[in-house]
């Protein structure tokens, strides 16, 4: 369904709305035709995962501002963040995290986060 709904619009959009705009759909290329199949279908799954992560930090950020936290987003790496956390602001941060992070969205499914610490990425994971 979302192939063809693509190829009508033209377009795919995330759940945001952003829109993609997918040309390579009407290509004569078969390879490139089955390309634009594939960035269809990931626009709406990868894009629409964006818009929520990109959300949440957004939200994180501000309420961090308005705590006057010392806490700061340091990295994303897909799905992952990663933050620079006081040891006295841990417990205040990892919860304004959750939240923010399995609210953003209102969906279908539930979104469930694991947060883990550590002195550095490596010992997080």
């Amino acid at each position: 369904d979302t192939i063809e709904l693509a190829r009508d619009q033209k377009f795919i959009r995330t759940i945001l709305g952003r829109i993609r705009h997918i040309p390579e759909l009407f290509a004569t290329n078969a390879n490139i035709r089955s390309f634009g199949e594939r960035i269809a279908v990931n626009t709406q799954l990868q894009g629409s995962a964006a818009d929520l992560i990109k959300k949440a930090l957004i939200e994180i950020y501000f309420e961090f501002k308005r705590l006057g936290l010392q806490t700061k987003i340091i990295l994303q790496v897909h799905d992952e963040l990663v933050f620079d956390v006081p040891i006295s602001e841990v417990e205040d941060v990892k919860g304004i995290i959750r939240d923010k992070m399995e609210n953003a969205m209102k969906l279908n499914v539930p979104i469930i986060i694991d947060i883990n610490e550590g002195n550095n990425w490596a010992e997080a994971h």
